[in-house]
């Protein structure tokens, strides 16, 4: 036997068949790349637009579920010939799921800019902002004023903080998309 050992022992660095490739393996039987694809995976977003992106996805998840939840108590307090409101429910839960689409959008790529998503975040957050000091400055229970206040603010700041983070990073974005096209607009060109 030499070093190399017997051909059938020891598979070949790189099999190259025209219709099937088989990964590359290594002397010490590790893949280099993917599994059946040698190629590196595509490069990311910049890490301020991608964390403006998961932001607003988290931000949007949350929504989604709070729009949910009203929705489904605003049927179950209905009485039986009350018709219930559920607009707000169907509202929120839309603007959550723009939300997370957007946001999706940003963290792959595949927005053309992240400028029509900060300005709506911002004006999101504006109204958060404004019902927060309304319901806080009302004469109602002092303590469910606060809460209920507090959480218009937080939901506020966290509309606002990514459209910031998100309008800071745009340059860098844009630099990158152009460098980096997604996959559906190579195909149309």
């Amino acid at each position: 036997m030499t070093s190399r050992g017997i051909g059938l022992l020891h598979a070949p660095r790189v099999l190259k068949i025209p219709l099937l490739r088989a990964p590359i393996r290594t002397e010490s039987g590790m893949n280099t790349h993917d599994e059946w694809n040698d190629e590196p995976p595509p490069p990311t977003p910049p890490g301020i637009a991608r964390a403006a992106g998961i932001a607003w996805m988290a931000l949007g998840a949350f929504i989604l579920l709070c729009g949910l939840a009203y929705f489904v108590f605003s049927i179950a307090v209905a009485d039986g010939g009350d018709d219930p409101v559920p607009d707000l429910g169907w509202i929120a839960m839309g603007i959550g799921f723009g939300l997370i689409m957007c946001g999706r959008g940003i963290v792959f790529g595949k927005a053309k800019d992240v400028v029509s998503v900060s300005v709506v975040s911002i004006i999101l957050g504006v109204i958060h902002l404004a019902v927060g000091l309304v319901v806080a400055t009302q004469k109602v229970d002092a303590v469910v004023g606060m809460i209920i206040g507090g959480v218009c603010t937080a939901i506020a700041l966290a509309c606002i903080l990514p459209a910031i983070l998100a309008l800071a990073g745009r340059a860098q974005y844009l630099a990158w998309r152009r460098a980096n096209p997604p996959d559906d607009e190579e195909e149309n060109d």
